[in-house]
């Protein structure tokens, strides 16, 4: 019996040896080797969460050591207080044991956050140093995801399958982040972060910018202004060029062709502070000029 009065994981059995595998990417928060929990490590995979695996017979992990999902940190053994050798494996929460079973089966490894881009920009600074990155890679970082996704959770690349923050791979890859892969914005930096740490060729953000830009990349859009540069084809004005979707251009062309009023409906991101307002504001564009229609539906910023 815990000293708790409770038992605070689940219990693995196995033979001594047996490779033990880290449930999920991070960083190795602590190292013991006494106690009741024996030879144990905690590995922590941001957002307050962490996962402690013990009575180990080896550890293979060093404290600080960035490892990805599915590494092996150590082999199961029978130290510590047991009645033989078995794995223990603990989720925490903020510190505290939480039953691990709805991580293992339910896809419920990542931490929730707000899906503003403001929130997953931030969530992703402060996980860069689980894979051994300083402050310094953010900038990089921010402008790969801005190119790839405009940092949205739901953006999708219907050519190539990809879908999420990170786009490096279709989202058929990147399921193995978790099940809540498509709706969860941790859940999906918490992936792009370790593709780019285990990738070879990367390494970093840093170096993962650079090889993105060198491959002469495909920028993210959602409709606005693209400024000058930025997009693969010139627009020639010296001066942002509006793009529209296509509802957007259904109103836009139906306010030519009658040459009265007509509503364009435009989606806008409202912020205060670094806090997004969603659902509240709504945005139109009245044109009653045929003369500004025309304009509009020539691309050019009026």
């Amino acid at each position: 019996m815990w000293s708790s009065g409770r038992h605070t994981g689940l219990d693995f059995p196995a033979p001594v040896g047996t490779p033990v595998h880290a449930v999920a990417g991070g960083s190795v928060s602590s190292v013991g080797t006494g106690g009741p929990y024996g030879n144990h490590i905690e590995i922590s995979h941001g957002g307050g969460l962490s996962s402690l695996y013990a009575h180990m017979s080896k550890i293979l992990v060093g404290l600080n050591q960035v490892v990805a999902q599915g590494q092996t940190v150590g082999k199961v053994g029978a130290t510590g207080n047991v009645t033989g050798p078995h794995l223990h494996l603990e989720a925490r929460v903020n510190g505290r044991p939480v039953d691990p079973m709805p991580y293992l089966t339910g896809g419920g490894a990542g931490t929730k956050i707000s899906k503003s881009i403001a929130s997953a920009k931030a969530y992703a600074k402060g996980m860069l140093g689980q894979y051994g990155w300083g402050p310094s890679e953010f900038p990089a970082l921010e402008k790969l995801w801005t190119g790839e996704s405009g940092w949205r959770w739901n953006a999708e690349n219907k050519s190539s399958g990809a879908y999420g923050i990170p786009q490096s791979l279709p989202g058929s890859k990147m399921a193995s982040a978790g099940a809540d892969w498509r709706t969860n914005a941790a859940t999906q930096i918490r992936w792009g972060l370790g593709y780019i740490h285990d990738r070879p060729d990367y390494g970093s953000p840093s170096a993962a910018y650079s090889k993105w830009l060198a491959r002469s990349p495909h920028w993210y859009d959602d409709g606005g202004y693209i400024p000058p540069g930025l997009s693969l084809v010139a627009n020639g004005t010296g001066s942002p060029e509006p793009v529209f979707t296509g509802s957007q251009w259904s109103d836009i062309r139906a306010a030519k062709s009658g040459g009265g009023a007509s509503t364009i409906h435009a989606d806008v991101r409202v912020f205060v502070g670094d806090r997004e307002i969603t659902d509240i504001v709504r945005t139109e564009i009245n044109t009653y000029d045929s003369e500004v229609a025309t304009d509009l539906y020539n691309g050019r910023r009026i």
